[in-house]
C-alpha cells in the first residue's frame, strides 16, 4: 500500500510579518462580505497578490445550492493571475459559524483545482494559510499538497 503526507506548520500570528499578518486580517474582513442565511457558515477569502495588494472573496450562498460561490473562488474572480502584478502570492481562508471549532477550514475540492490551475498557469507556488475562529493558523506551501492525484492540462493531451 502507497501513503501520502506532507508537511505543513502551525504558525504563530505574532511571528508573521505585516504583510501576512494582514492578509489574514484580511480574511476575517471578507466575513462580513459573506451571504449564508441557509448554512450560517461564513466563509472569508483575501488574496495576497505580487504588487502587494489584497483581494477579498467571501460565500454567496442560494436557496438552489449548487449557484453559490465558494469564498476562495469570489476572491479569485475578477482578477487575471497571469497578469505579473496580478500573480497570487499567497490566499488566506477563515470562518465562523454558530458552533464553535478550533480546527482551520481547508477549500473544498473545485477551490483546490481552481488554485492547483493558477498555480501552474503562473509557475509559482501559492501559500495557503488556514485560520480558525480560535486563531489557530496552519500554513501549506503549496496547493499541490492539497489535491496530490489532481486532473490537470497533461491529462487533456
Amino acid at each position: 500500500m502507497s501513503t501520502f503526507s506532507f508537511n505543513y506548520s502551525t504558525v504563530n500570528k505574532a511571528s508573521l510579518t505585516p504583510q501576512y499578518a494582514t492578509l489574514l486580517l484580511r480574511a476575517e474582513e471578507a466575513l462580513l462580505l459573506s451571504y449564508s442565511p441557509y448554512s450560517r457558515f461564513r466563509v472569508g477569502a483575501a488574496l495576497l497578490l505580487a504588487n502587494g495588494s489584497y483581494r477579498l472573496g467571501a460565500n454567496q450562498e442560494n436557496a438552489s445550492y449548487p449557484a453559490g460561490i465558494c469564498a476562495e473562488r469570489a476572491a479569485i474572480a475578477g482578477i487575471n493571475p497571469l497578469n505579473p502584478e496580478h500573480k497570487i502570492v499567497a490566499i488566506a481562508i477563515t470562518y465562523s459559524t454558530e458552533g464553535h471549532f478550533d480546527s482551520p477550514v481547508a477549500p473544498c475540492g473545485i477551490c483546490r483545482q481552481v488554485l492547483l490551475e493558477i498555480e501552474h498557469a503562473q509557475q509559482s507556488a501559492i501559500e495557503i494559510y488556514l485560520s480558525s475562529p480560535s486563531g489557530r493558523v496552519l500554513k501549506i506551501d503549496t496547493a499541490e499538497h492539497l489535491l496530490p492525484f489532481h486532473f490537470s492540462k497533461g491529462n487533456l493531451d
